[in-house]
């Protein structure tokens, strides 16, 4: 059972990520945030396997708490998801740790492989993101 926990500012994305990941086979939601001023704290509370992390949000960034969440668990796997198709934000993203990199724009299937490919230890890209990040 791949445990995912949801770092998303909006209330209708964070509740849709979380109904869609608990009716999936073989995952399970273990926690859902508004915001990762905690991150690392409510991460020790909830200990997922993968994290999708929402990159803009108030307070602390999802580049920032992918930093941190790494910094004291490096085993868990982090998916940034976001709007931003900008090559400075993806390869800060994954400097700072993150697994993968998707836009909130990717079909619920590309969400749910993300994630299973994070979990397996792959690099969740959607396509968009690969042609920035392997400059084709």
């Amino acid at each position: 059972m791949i445990r995912v926990a949801v770092f998303d500012d909006n209330a209708d994305r964070r509740d849709s990520l979380g109904l869609l990941i608990d009716s999936t086979d073989g995952m399970q939601l273990c926690g859902l945030f508004e915001d990762a001023n905690r991150a690392p704290q409510e991460i020790a509370t909830v200990r997922p396997h993968v994290v999708l992390m929402d990159i803009g949000m108030p307070g602390v960034s999802g580049i920032d708490a992918t930093a941190q969440i790494k910094g004291s668990y490096p085993e868990i796997q982090i998916i940034i998801q976001t709007v931003f198709e900008d090559q400075d934000k993806i390869f800060s993203a994954i400097k700072a740790g993150a697994s993968g990199y998707i836009l909130k724009s990717a079909p619920i299937s590309k969400i749910i492989d993300a994630i299973r490919d994070a979990y397996e230890g792959g690099a969740a890209l959607t396509p968009q993101i690969a042609s920035i990040v392997t400059g084709k």
